[in-house]
């Protein structure tokens, strides 16, 4: 007896979906490329075959669609937070509290922070290499603020631990503990 796979998408429908989704390495791989290449590392030689690469996915794109990509496929594919993970979302009970007590380390926070920093920081490196001053501030405004919330998490991190780990060795049996007998 065969299996029939039955889908709510159309077949135009998934092989758009497959066509976008053969965008994302390419595009992302030079994107990475160029962004190690403007703060001095890089490889600059492998510009030419990922722009390549690029092109073919996007002509693909368009043989199988009839047009190039919308601007929403590129904000997704290059977007930082697109391929975030959010542990809520399939959490149990147990996992909640965990979750409660990772936000309650500071944890969310320096994660945060470090989104600002990178933002920020992305923001200052495309203005630098458009001579856009205004734009530059803006960004070292952010990646700043992003530095003054992960200095806030850093404290909170570490408050939370040196409690946790006073907890624990307060609950820890000491040696004088083990060799009492115990008390009727």
């Amino acid at each position: 007896m065969a299996l029939r796979v039955v889908s709510s998408q159309s077949s135009t429908q998934v092989e758009r979906k497959r066509a976008e989704d053969r965008l994302v390495f390419p595009f992302r791989n030079l994107a990475a490329n160029l962004l190690r290449i403007v703060r001095g590392a890089g490889r600059p030689e492998h510009l030419g075959p990922q722009l390549a690469a690029c092109l073919e996915a996007l002509e693909e794109h368009r043989a199988v669609t009839g047009q190039y990509p919308k601007p929403k496929v590129f904000r997704t594919l290059l977007n930082l937070r697109a391929f975030n993970f959010n542990p809520d979302k399939w959490a149990d009970d147990r996992e909640r509290e965990a979750n409660l007590q990772l936000s309650m380390s500071g944890y969310p926070e320096k994660v945060e922070a470090e989104k600002l920093i990178h933002r920020g920081a992305l923001q200052v490196a495309a203005s630098r290499l458009l001579y856009q001053h205004t734009q530059e501030i803006a960004g070292e405004h952010e990646m700043y603020k992003g530095v003054h919330l992960l200095k806030e998490s850093l404290a909170v991190q570490s408050i939370y631990w040196r409690r946790r780990m006073a907890r624990a060795e307060a609950l820890e049996p000491t040696v004088e503990d083990e060799e009492k007998p115990p008390t009727p």
